[in-house]
């Protein structure tokens, strides 16, 4: 199989379409555009000039990275793509990184063992738990 990586973000219809592959939420295109200006990082993954992946990073480019909307459209799962991003990805932070940066993200369920094969580990009790606001409340 033939797979062509960019190193820029897909268009904005490439990226709602491969969030819905995901069941992921579909934002307005100018959500889109304004997460897209907000990207340190991206990766995007072709076949036959089809969208099939992404990643992206955000963050302040130095000491803390977040990993965000890595996704492969299911039917090219399982065949190293989503490897071949994250290595990308992580390799951008490798390059931009201070000694001792934050590097975060959260996975999906069941998408754990993926990460850990980079070295990700999950937070335990000791260390905090991760956490997330599940709706932005109104003060």
């Amino acid at each position: 199989m033939n797979i062509h990586y960019k190193c820029q973000l897909p268009t904005i219809e490439e990226w709602k379409a491969l969030r819905k592959t995901a069941g992921w939420t579909i934002h307005s295109d100018q959500d889109f555009h304004n997460a897209g200006e907000g990207t340190l990082f991206g990766v995007s993954a072709y076949h036959n000039a089809q969208i099939i992946g992404m990643g992206r990073i955000v963050g302040d480019g130095k000491i803390c990275f977040y990993i965000q909307d890595v996704v492969v459209a299911p039917e090219y799962e399982r065949n190293g793509i989503g490897t071949e991003i994250m290595k990308r990805l992580l390799n951008f932070i490798n390059e931009s990184a201070v000694p001792n940066a934050v590097v975060a993200l959260m996975s999906s369920r069941e998408k754990e063992d993926f990460y850990s094969r980079f070295g990700f580990i999950k937070r335990t009790d000791t260390n905090g738990f991760g956490m997330h606001l599940p709706q932005i409340p109104i003060i």
